[in-house]
């Protein structure tokens, strides 16, 4: 078989049009370790969908190889379409994805018989230079403005020089560990509007030492309110100016070695070692600047970047129908952040050391796998308008039922640790239609919080706390220094998919 490089160059053209549109529309939240991935995977694809040319061209030698190598790449461009032509179908019958995948292979087969025709390939070549054209003019359009660096206090005024209590100064600081659960809103909500009895947990909880404190986040999404937690205070306000990337925010915030953010700089200061229990959003492999923060055993986010690349196509569905077991399983240690610290053992023997373990647990946020006793449902679902109550109400109360068994499991392991139990954000469960954007993000902003710290750390806390004041609190206990505590305020900030308000930070007043 002769080698064709035209067409080997032509269709490895068309193959990269998916990952450079992903790249385009994606452009503010891909960093190098999540584009590495991408590369690896397409790459992984690309020699698969060459190797089944090959073996459709031995079986049956009469097709032309780089005729069933185009068609294939054809058919692998048209689905990513899928989830588009869903959404129109929708409109009409609830068949909708029978329709799409049929007019996806109605298309592929039509192509399969135009391939020879040089007016299509002409047309087909001169949409992807047009697809390019426009992605290179975005990209360029997108990397000219200006990067605005957010100014965040690097300072000491975190603490007075005031003890709280007496210790012997000869004494090893204790542990901490900063457990967030990632969307997890208070108990007092959840009980209101998903009718949760939590008499028990909270009787748990008093038993453990633990005071379960009204709290509030900072900010209403993750990546500003994790942000918040690493860098000891607020991040943006109102008058700050627009950011257009998250690279100053969390994770990448923990990327940078040249600017650490204060909670790594105060513990370095002062003895304390830091490790992270990612999760597949946020690997510690992925965005730490030090692998010394991470476990052995912690995970890279290929199977995250994985399913978000191939998120609008059939293939999730049919890997989701004909693979569920593989694919629940795949996100159960991904999503389980509590489960692999517990169960990661080179990490037991520094318990008499100082360290400040930060777990990101990402339950009771979707997708929601967990059935309330912490098995894995039958059937994955990720769809946040699906069934939203009762997947919520579910991974809520597993969620309660992991944090109980992490109590138990540093009662034996770590009984002088000093634990903070709280959430990055709460959650819209309360479904009035009447709701206001103000009323959103008020609920939005209402948190899961359990501290355990001693007694005398309480003395001077605020009677509710929020993100930053919780990481102040729990870091003055063990260093035995009165914290300087922030006046609490709320802020909201958007998704990228919010064009208009993106990189705008908005006060909530409540």
């Amino acid at each position: 078989m002769k080698i064709n490089f035209k067409s080997l160059a032509f269709s490895l053209t068309l193959f990269l049009l998916p990952l450079a549109q992903f790249t385009k529309e994606n452009s503010k939240l891909l960093d190098f370790n999540t584009f590495g991935n991408l590369i690896l995977i397409n790459i992984t694809c690309l020699i698969l969908i060459i190797l089944i040319s090959f073996l459709i061209y031995f079986v049956n030698k009469t097709l032309d190889f780089y005729d069933t190598l185009f068609f294939l790449l054809i058919s692998y461009n048209v689905i990513f379409y899928f989830s588009k032509l869903k959404m129109f179908f929708l409109e009409f019958t609830s068949l909708a994805s029978y329709f799409s995948l049929g007019l996806i292979i109605v298309i592929c087969l039509l192509s399969t018989f135009l391939i020879k025709k040089k007016i299509f390939n002409r047309f087909l070549f001169f949409f992807i230079i047009l697809n390019y054209v426009n992605i290179i003019i975005f990209s360029i359009s997108i990397n000219t403005y200006e990067k605005n660096e957010i100014k965040v206090n690097h300072d000491n005024f975190f603490f007075e020089n005031e003890k709280i209590f007496e210790r012997n100064e000869d004494s090893s600081s204790p542990n901490i560990y900063f457990i967030i659960m990632d969307g997890m809103t208070s108990l007092e909500h959840a009980s209101k509007i998903l009718k949760i009895n939590y008499t028990d947990h909270r009787e748990y909880l008093e038993k453990n030492d633990f005071n379960i404190v009204p709290s509030r986040s900072n900010y209403n999404t993750t990546y500003l309110s994790l942000a918040s937690i690493i860098q000891l205070d607020y991040v943006v306000r109102p008058t700050s100016p627009k950011y257009y990337d998250r690279s100053n925010f969390w994770p990448y915030l923990l990327s940078k070695i040249n600017n650490k953010p204060n909670l790594i700089n105060l513990l370095e200061k002062n003895n304390y070692k830091f490790q992270w229990y990612g999760n597949m959003t946020a690997s510690c492999k992925n965005y730490s600047y030090n692998k010394d923060f991470c476990s052995s055993k912690e995970f890279n986010s290929t199977y995250y970047v994985f399913n978000s690349f191939y998120a609008n196509t059939p293939l999730i569905t049919i890997l989701r129908k004909f693979l569920p077991k593989l694919m629940l399983n795949f996100y159960g240690d991904r999503i389980d952040s509590i489960s692999n610290f517990i169960n990661t053992n080179d990490l037991k023997k520094n318990y008499d050391k100082n360290y400040f373990t930060l777990i990101h647990h990402l339950s009771p946020h979707p997708p929601y796998i967990f059935n309330k006793d912490c098995s894995i449902k039958e059937e994955l679902n990720t769809s946040i308008a699906s069934n939203e109550n009762n997947g919520y109400k579910d991974a809520y109360l597993c969620s309660l039922k992991k944090i109980e068994g992490l109590i138990d499991y540093l009662n034996i392991n770590d009984p002088e640790g000093l634990i903070v139990i709280t959430a990055d954000h709460g959650w819209n469960i309360d479904k009035n239609n009447t709701q206001t954007i103000n009323d959103l993000v008020d609920e939005r902003t209402k948190i899961y919080n359990s501290i355990k710290v001693k007694s005398t750390c309480l003395k001077d806390a605020p009677l509710k706390l929020d993100n930053i004041n919780s990481v102040r609190l729990v870091l003055g206990c063990a260093l035995n220094i009165k914290p300087i505590y922030k006046k609490t305020e709320i802020f909201y900030g958007f998704q990228e998919e919010n064009k208009e308000n993106y990189g705008k930070i908005f006060k909530l007043d409540f």
